[in-house]
């Protein structure tokens, strides 16, 4: 495999754009993605942007491949930069996923430090606004825009704990013991005596109707929290300064990827704002920040950055909904008594094996190993410039799975083929490489 691929290029096919408005938010985010994953990001300067980019992968054992993960550090807060910023790398790159990650102030009480929110949708609250007044005093008519939340991630995200209840309880248990770091028992009975009581565990609220409200406002006092509560939205349960702008930078496209916000409570958006931080050293911030940024990597690990499995995005990418699992017809005795009782899959690889024919084998490995189109083509990408280039957008999974067979025996390059799928496919690799080396000795 080139060994630049684990390099970013405007060209880079991604899986996950994240971004995160401030470097504080990075930093606070760096451990984790450099130190702690079994992997490697690294940055790259953009040459037209005055933007690094950080690229990486994360491996998704439910998947059973790498997620290519490119991380945006914007440096500054605000809507407009954030739509600039994403709609410049969204129109030079190819992206599925838009992740905007980073801290808000709780606008509700179902929210406290240290929870995670992911919102049904963003309002932008203070678009399309209109003054009115006559005298010395004036009001904002509010109108606000409405962006969505991707209603397949957020479902998936809403039924976490319920789909991957171990997983989900891994995510919880870290974000648990991150926020007792913080919230100790002077640090309790601080808050408590002005009338601050906190739960003793964070948690992950998500949907149901709750919204975020985005905008150029940082909220430090009641009376503004109610003001957007009565007169742009009554759902709104927290601020932020980013989202409006990469969730329109999305919106926008043709063909536009999913979206969806993943932001840590960090305090709430009043006079309390200040008195957390103060009491906490501003302990509140990295917590959020941290528990949103585990969300996700749990996420990504659970598979619920996986394809949309509906017939309609089947028949946008040009193939039947069932490609990649429908089993290849191949020649084979038929199974024998002690077979009959074996799983299919187990009959059907025996068959394989049987066949003798390590083509078949290549083929059988590949087409159980990606489930659509935009999958095999993403690993094209990955495996050959050389082969991808002759990729026409109308070749179908079967025509595409045929001409990597073609490439790796016209060029000699078995030991590339069989290290790219087990860079990316790694349980595949496992099960079919030992077959294909039994039918070449």
């Amino acid at each position: 495999m080139d060994k630049n691929k684990n390099q970013f290029s405007p060209s880079t096919k991604i899986d996950i754009l994240l971004y995160i408005a401030l470097s504080e938010e990075f930093n606070d985010l760096t451990d984790i993605l450099i130190n702690e994953l079994d992997t490697s990001f690294r940055p790259c300067e953009l040459d037209d942007l005055c933007v690094t980019i950080w690229y990486g992968s994360i491996y998704s054992p439910v998947q059973d491949r790498k997620i290519r993960l490119a991380v945006v550090p914007a440096g500054k807060m605000g809507i407009t930069r954030a739509a600039s910023v994403t709609s410049a790398v969204l129109t030079t790159s190819t992206v599925r996923d838009v992740v905007v990650l980073g801290i808000a102030g709780a606008l509700s009480e179902d929210l406290q430090p240290g929870d995670v929110f992911i919102p049904d949708s963003v309002n932008e609250y203070l678009a399309n606004s209109a003054t009115r007044g006559k005298t010395k005093q004036w009001i904002f008519e509010t109108s606000g825009t409405h962006y969505p939340t991707s209603p397949r991630l957020l479902d998936r995200f809403q039924l976490f704990r319920s789909v991957h209840p171990e997983l989900f309880k891994q995510w919880s248990d870290g974000c648990d013991a991150r926020f007792s770091t913080v919230a100790t028992h002077p640090v309790r009975h601080a808050l408590t005596k002005l009338g601050l009581k906190l739960r003793h565990k964070p948690g992950l609220v998500a949907g149901d109707d709750r919204k975020l409200a985005s905008g150029p406002v940082v909220g430090k006092g009641n009376a503004f929290v109610q003001w957007v509560k009565t007169n742009a939205d009554r759902k709104v349960a927290a601020l932020e300064m980013e989202s409006a702008g990469v969730y329109d930078a999305v919106h926008i496209r043709d063909s536009a990827p999913r979206i969806i916000a993943i932001r840590g409570i960090s305090d709430f958006a009043d006079e309390r704002k200040e008195l957390i931080e103060d009491i906490t050293n501003d302990g509140f911030r990295s917590v959020s920040i941290i528990n949103a940024l585990s969300l996700l990597i749990f996420g990504i690990r659970a598979g619920l950055f996986g394809h949309n499995r509906s017939k309609e995005r089947a028949a946008e990418s040009g193939i039947p909904a069932d490609a990649g699992t429908r089993e290849p017809i191949i020649e084979g005795p038929e199974p024998t008594a002690t077979e009959q009782t074996d799983t299919p899959d187990d009959r059907h690889t025996q068959n394989v094996i049987c066949a003798g024919n390590p083509k078949q084998i290549i083929r059988e490995c590949l087409t159980r190993s990606f489930s659509n189109r935009e999958e095999i083509d993403n690993f094209c990408f990955e495996y050959s410039d050389e082969l991808h280039r002759e990729i026409r957008n109308e070749d179908g999974f079967a025509t595409i799975v045929r001409k990597i067979i073609q490439h790796c025996y016209a060029n000699d390059c078995h030991d590339q083929l069989w290290q790219s799928i087990k860079t990316e496919r790694p349980s595949q690799f496992i099960k079919y490489h030992a077959m294909w080396e039994q039918t070449i000795d």
